[in-house]
């Protein structure tokens, strides 16, 4: 049974991630959508349109002080195409008369971008757009989204005249389209000055046709590929996820007119001290810049260190940009649960992707622990199977199938990754997390992996 309905599940991803939802409906049908995919049993909501009462709701949980994001899913809900919802003008008119200097982030396809609406988003202004492009050709667009994307080939042009910022998106899939395409789309997305490109390893469920499955190199070949490439192109490429080993605060892309780029960064630079201070991970870096208005950073570059002044406005984007690792604030989470229950030892049960960096947090744990054992195992997606990898696809049966398999349970304190869990502690299929309690016996801290 769930412990909440659709509706408060929608108002709490207002308040919480200022999220706005407004459609479950899309216009393209990408061979690579992961609601193609879920096995059964997954509990996922369709929302059809709100109506703008029910988004005048919505607007009551949001903060002004934060960005307002459209067409981005972090939970349950559906997110379809947000151009799509027959009344979008009234919404975004009614978002920037509620909050006339917040900005609004929209995810699109970029297929519905008519001059009209390019109109619309000039006229409101401080409207970014996330443009999920993944192929500029004719024939790629047609085998990943079943459309040629005449329209957004259109409007990608104009974005920078009517100064309407955007980034733009690929999910790599070479065994499909061929490098050359990707590349082909990459070089579009930077020659029409795109902030940044985010280029997606795809994902496919023990569901998935044999057409949409890859081999096991093909993480490291697309992260290889892409570094490459960073240095033909000005635009940063981002690989998600980033397949890290480390934390040091290395810059992966610098963007256009930013105060990092006026300030000297470069592609490949390791940032070892921001006003004295050693930053703790890429993540940490990016948000003390992000705080900072005048800082002295000091870098590594080329094996010499180097001093460079950063100027810009408090709260501003520094424009430097990173892959994402680990928060600061996970160290001291978990470093204070640990405490808390005076945990002789403790065991951290973490996703396949998180385990390389986790394993480092836990190397950094043990050096401020003496006499206490803290240890890590991987759990598999065995629910979602395939090539999944991500902690937010984890079920509680996959934490309950890797408990069983550990021969030594002596524990006294278990920590798990909360982003598979909604606000009420359920899991994608309807289980909650007290069943894993009660199944193992000891005291579970959930924490933000």
């Amino acid at each position: 049974m769930m412990g909440f309905s659709k509706e408060q599940l929608i108002l709490y991803t207002a308040q919480e991630n200022n999220i706005l939802p407004l459609t479950s409906a899309c216009n393209l049908k990408c061979i690579f959508c992961s609601h193609r995919q879920n096995p059964e049993g997954v509990q996922v909501y369709g929302i059809g349109h709100r109506s703008l009462d029910e988004i005048d709701l919505i607007l009551e949980f949001i903060d002004r002080n934060r960005k307002i994001v459209i067409g981005e899913s972090v939970t349950r809900i559906i997110e379809g195409e947000p151009f799509l919802h027959p009344e979008i003008e009234a919404v975004l008119r009614r978002i920037r008369e509620k909050f006339p200097a917040t900005p609004i982030q929209i995810t699109t396809n970029g297929t519905l971008l008519t001059d009209e609406i390019l109109d619309l988003l000039e006229e409101l202004g401080k409207i970014e757009l996330y443009i999920s492009l993944n192929s500029v050709t004719a024939r790629g667009r047609k085998l990943l989204m079943g459309e040629e994307g005449d329209l957004v080939l259109q409007a990608i042009p104009q974005l920078k005249k009517r100064q309407i910022p955007f980034h733009g998106s690929i999910v790599a899939m070479p065994w499909i389209v061929g490098w050359d395409d990707i590349e082909k789309t990459i070089s579009y997305l930077d020659l029409h000055h795109a902030e940044t490109i985010r280029i997606f390893m795809p994902g496919f469920t023990k569901k998935a046709p044999e057409e949409l499955k890859f081999g096991p190199d093909l993480p490291e070949r697309l992260v290889k590929w892409v570094y490459q490439l960073r240095k033909k192109y000005k635009t940063p490429l981002i690989v998600e996820p980033p397949f890290l080993t480390n934390l040091k605060a290395e810059v992966d892309g610098v963007i256009r007119n930013s105060p990092a780029e006026k300030a000297g960064f470069k592609i490949g630079d390791e940032i070892l001290m921001i006003g004295g201070v050693q930053p703790f991970s890429r993540v940490g870096a990016f948000h003390t810049l992000t705080k900072c208005r005048c800082e002295k950073v000091i870098i590594k570059r080329d094996g010499r260190k180097i001093p460079i002044i950063i100027e810009k406005k408090q709260g501003e984007s520094p424009g430097v940009v990173f892959s994402y690792d680990l928060h600061p604030g996970l160290y001291d989470e978990i470093l204070k649960k640990i405490l808390r229950y005076r945990a002789r030892r403790s065991l951290l049960m973490v996703s396949t992707l998180a385990a390389p960096l986790i394993r480092l947090l836990i190397g950094r744990l043990k050096e401020n622990l003496e006499s206490v054992q803290v240890e890590m195992v991987m759990v598999p997606n065995r629910f979602f199977g395939g090539s999944i990898m991500a902690g937010g696809l984890l079920v509680i049966q996959d934490f309950i199938d890797r408990w069983e398999q550990l021969s030594d349970h002596d524990y006294d304190l278990v920590i798990i990754p909360g982003i598979f869990l909604d606000p009420w502690g359920v899991d994608l299929v309807g289980r909650k997390l007290s069943e894993l309690e009660e199944r193992i016996g000891i005291q579970i801290e959930v924490v933000e992996i």
